[in-house]
Parts: C-alpha cells; sequence; structure tokens
C-alpha cells in the first residue's frame, strides 16, 4: 500500500502538501480510496462513500491504517485543499472493517453479530 505523503505529492504537489495539516501524516498506509459521487453501478459501490467529517466539499478521500481520513477538495482547481477527520472525533464518523484499526476509548467498536 503506499503511504498519503505518496499519494498526494502526486495529488495536490509537494509544496502545497508539506504547507497542510495532514503533512505530519506522510508515513502512514492508505487502506483505502473513496469518491463522495454516487456509484454508477452496483459493482462499483465499493470504491463510493460519503466524507465521514462535516465539511461539505470533498470530492475523494484517503482511509488510513490508524483510521483517519483525509479529503481532498477543489483539486481540478489551482488551489486544492485537504481536510482531516480524525477517528473518534465527535465531527468526525470514520468506519472501517479493518481489523488493524486501533479505535480510541471513547470511540469502541460495534459488538460483532
Amino acid at each position: 500500500m503506499p503511504t498519503l505523503g505518496q499519494v498526494m505529492r502526486s495529488e495536490i504537489g509537494e509544496a502545497r502538501f508539506r504547507t497542510s495539516g495532514a503533512f505530519d501524516l506522510r508515513e502512514e498506509q492508505v487502506t483505502a480510496v473513496k469518491l463522495t459521487t454516487s456509484a454508477p453501478c452496483d459493482s462499483h459501490g465499493a470504491m463510493f462513500a460519503p466524507w465521514p467529517g462535516p465539511e461539505a466539499d470533498v470530492e475523494r478521500w484517503y482511509l488510513l491504517e490508524s483510521g483517519r481520513a483525509v479529503g481532498v477538495a477543489g483539486a481540478g482547481s489551482g488551489t486544492p485543499r485537504l481536510h482531516l477527520c480524525e477517528a473518534g472525533s465527535s465531527s468526525c464518523r470514520v468506519r472501517t472493517n479493518d481489523s488493524r484499526r486501533r479505535a480510541p476509548a471513547s470511540d469502541p467498536e460495534p459488538p460483532h453479530e
């Protein structure tokens, strides 16, 4: 799996990534890429999901091994923006089936049935 740093350098450029709040996460592994637009058909549905944070302008987002998510907004413009969603915060509802995710004590995983 690529790291967030590898993905973001090609996504928004090295200089813009270095000045973003997500730069400290550059060594984290990206476990999934999600698009926020609707799925064209059921067979591609897994790659589409709403952004779990409060921002409405995210076009695609990257789920990291830690459970955090980094969203990209305005990628087609000259000024793309990154949004960080911390798992377990009240404004971010990141959910994953990845057993490697370490949920904070304040955000326990629901029981599996």
